[in-house]
């Protein structure tokens, strides 16, 4: 959707970058199932310019991108044309986007904070206490208009029950990175003078050192790729570090809720 909306207001195809990440809980860790996107505010024409792209009209965009979401849903047959249809009339229909935070590429501090919070759990372990011996939970967070309170008490095997609904299922992923920010075009950044000059200088000589393995052969290849591994495995242990390593651009957060 961000694409097309580039793409249609620049007039040419630009090559934009995106980390989306998937959040199913809200507060008292009621199922509320929402996005948070890291979104670069325009893209890369072919020729490498910059074109400037902010978001505007986020009412026509959150009708976009409950349409979209409709259609995928009728195209997968999870829901008839008649219920689509029904879909498309409410009138709060639960879609929005929210585009206040927005952060430039040379402020590492404000880039980590939000990465954090995109990444972040279901719960945060000073909202949660326990008291053993009424084996009850209490859920302490800011006043919240749709529950009217700020504090929950949970039977402690309720609480267990209702925070497992927030684990994952096997091998899905809820963070994703798309465009420049994808790791196989992170790999090719070197060829593209004007997204590398944004780099920070870790990433520049770890593209080099890409390229360069590249047009090596045989075991030397071998042993470029399996440094490269072991040296993600020991610097980036969470998305927190491996976001900030390869984000040098300004980028805007966009909560679709």
């Amino acid at each position: 959707m961000i694409q097309s909306f580039y793409n249609e207001a620049a007039g040419k195809t630009i090559r934009t970058a995106s980390v989306i990440s998937f959040q199913t809980a809200g507060d008292f860790l009621r199922f509320n199932s929402h996005y948070h996107s890291i979104v670069l505010e325009g893209g890369f024409d072919e020729e490498e310019n910059f074109v400037f792209i902010p978001f505007g009209n986020l009412d026509e965009m959150s009708e976009y991108f409950r349409r979209i979401i409709v259609k995928f849903f009728l195209d997968k047959k999870l829901i008839n044309e008649r219920f689509a249809q029904n879909l498309l009339t409410w009138r709060h229909s639960g879609f929005s986007i929210n585009n206040e935070i927005r952060i430039y590429g040379s402020d590492e501090k404000a880039r980590e904070n939000l990465s954090q919070y995109i990444a972040r759990p279901p719960i945060s372990l000073k909202k949660v206490f326990y008291e053993p011996f009424h084996l009850k939970v209490l859920f302490k967070t800011k006043y919240n208009n749709y529950f009217k309170e700020n504090v929950k008490m949970f039977d402690a095997e309720d609480f267990i029950a209702d925070l497992t609904l927030h684990i994952p299922p096997k091998n899905v992923q809820y963070i994703r990175r798309y465009g420049l920010y994808a790791s196989r075009t992170r790999g090719i950044w070197i060829s593209m003078p004007e997204v590398i000059a944004r780099a920070p200088q870790r990433l520049k000589r770890m593209s080099i050192l890409i390229m360069w393995a590249w047009k090596l052969k045989g075991s030397k290849k071998i042993m470029i790729y399996s440094f490269l591994r072991r040296r993600n495995a020991l610097y980036g242990q969470n998305f927190r570090q491996r976001f900030m390593k390869f984000t040098p651009l300004p980028v805007q957060n966009a909560n679709l809720i």
